[in-house]
């Protein structure tokens, strides 16, 4: 008797979902198709290049890094924004056409939202940064 459950993820799912673990899903890298986002897709492509299995499983700790701050980076872009999109409906109605202190609030919070999304895309360029380093440690 089998068991029909859930097919396995394939390794690109896994990736952009944030649940790939180096230890778990490496093998899955070598074949399948190559996740959606750049950064993920060019590093996918560097693990399939390699040939040293420790060289292999370095550039998977990085895979797995980069996941995950790719998936918190999404969850809390996605928490601020529903929290604006609730304060300027709570707010919409006290707010008249003119309200220049109005005005000045929605463009303040414009701002901080500009701001975090600055910080968000340095956290993942920092992340890479910080890949390409782990990376040289690793050229014998």
């Amino acid at each position: 008797m089998t068991s029909t459950g859930r097919p396995a993820k394939a390794a690109h799912e896994h990736l952009e979902d944030g649940t790939f673990r180096a230890r778990r899903h490496a093998d899955l890298l070598d074949e399948g198709p190559l996740p959606t986002s750049k950064v993920l897709a060019d590093e996918v492509r560097r693990y399939r290049r390699a040939r040293r299995p420790d060289r292999k499983y370095a550039i998977a700790l990085g895979l797995e890094r980069l996941a995950r701050a790719r998936t918190f980076a999404d969850e809390t872009g996605a928490e601020i924004e529903a929290f604006l999109v609730e304060l300027w409906n709570r707010l919409m109605p006290f707010i008249e056409k003119d309200d220049a202190d109005a005005t000045a609030m929605i463009e303040a919070t414009r701002e901080t939202a500009a701001k975090w999304h600055k910080d968000e895309t340095r956290t993942l360029a920092y992340v890479e940064r910080e890949l390409r380093r782990d990376e040289l440690a690793f050229d014998f």
